[in-house]
């Protein structure tokens, strides 16, 4: 995954960008299907959101950054 950082940095909560080993960011990814025909959506997330609101950062997954390879 590509972070764009430079349009980051506005909101970036006073971390160094690009971030340093130990840094942590909240971040979430959603995938949406929408269905034109009914209208119907159906979204996927890889954090548990607890609701239909994918737009509570308290809610997403904390990635720490780190120099070591996993």
């Amino acid at each position: 995954m590509a972070l764009p950082w430079s349009g980051l940095r506005e909101i970036a909560g006073g971390i160094s960008l690009p971030p340093k080993a130990g840094d942590m960011i909240k971040m979430t990814a959603y995938r949406a299907h929408h269905n034109r025909e009914n209208q119907s959506v159906k979204g996927w997330t890889w954090s548990i959101q607890g609701n239909d609101n994918i737009h509570i950062p308290e809610r997403w997954n904390e990635i720490i950054f780190s120099c070591r390879e996993v």
